[in-house]
């Protein structure tokens, strides 16, 4: 069982004392079953039968952000984005704490950053994504490594189709995005490596990286389901198969791991 902060005061607030009792109840139960990066997957017809109440998911979202943005729908609103659970649970976002990474990398994958005023070590503005339009790219390019006072250099994401890929499957590999040991290393990493093997990946599907990304992620699912070792090469190697055999496979990728390999599974 999950053990979780809980705000003490959150009734003497005037927000939640104006909520009915029911939708207290629905602000409990949300923070309460959400994902560490506070990412609840919309089903009333569970939260009304746990809680023993009528819900409107259009209502809650009404009363939620009356007077500020504190759910954010996302996955065209199967899942909600609870805004202040991140800040209250973890405080400022660390990429170098190991517990805060896979929360950093559920913010990434959604493009949630945005709506969070935190800073992250390493980044070098908040938490950076890959849609992250960095206006500072060549300035920084022409920067020495070490800054004047000998300060580390920020690490810069770069925006070509091919390095977002490399970054997707860097992150689903279990590295940190802005990981630099990773990029230079000639076994586990090699940045320019991959991004020949993601040139090859794109070229497949017509420059489509939706398509890529959900098909890096679902053979590396699929491999440690089967518990084979995998790397981007292998992913390359089979997207035909992909393509042909797990095309429905994306149906499954939003419903976590377990539902992910009993979907698959229940396929092969």
């Amino acid at each position: 069982m999950a053990k979780r902060f809980t705000d003490t005061d959150k009734f003497s607030k005037q927000w939640i004392r104006k909520l009915p009792a029911a939708y207290k109840l629905l602000w409990c139960y949300i923070t309460d079953a959400c994902s560490i990066a506070g990412i609840w997957e919309v089903d009333f017809e569970i939260a009304c039968i746990k809680l023993g109440v009528e819900l409107s998911a259009q209502t809650a979202l009404k009363l939620f952000n009356a007077d500020e943005l504190r759910v954010v729908e996302i996955d065209k609103g199967a899942k909600w984005f609870i805004v202040p659970f991140v800040g209250f649970q973890y405080g400022e976002l660390k990429n170098e704490v190991k517990p805060h990474r896979p929360v950093i990398n559920a913010l990434l994958k959604y493009d949630l950053n945005k709506y969070l005023k935190i800073e992250n070590k390493g980044y070098s503005k908040g938490i950076n994504t890959l849609k992250d339009k960095d206006k500072d790219k060549d300035k920084e390019q022409d920067k020495d490594k070490e800054g004047l006072l000998g300060e580390k250099k920020p690490y810069v994401l770069r925006k070509e189709p091919d390095c977002q890929l490399v970054y997707v499957y860097k992150v689903r590999s279990g590295y940190a995005i802005d990981d630099r040991a990773w990029d230079g290393d000639k076994e586990k990493g090699d940045f320019g490596r991959h991004r020949k093997t993601a040139q090859k990946l794109l070229a497949f599907f017509e420059g489509n990286i939706e398509e890529a990304s959900l098909c890096i992620e679902a053979l590396a699912d699929y491999f440690v389901s089967k518990k084979l070792a995998w790397s981007f090469e292998a992913i390359e190697r089979n997207k035909a198969d992909y393509k042909r055999q797990i095309k429905n496979y994306g149906k499954f990728y939003e419903l976590g791991y377990e539902s992910k390999k009993e979907s698959y599974n229940a396929q092969a």
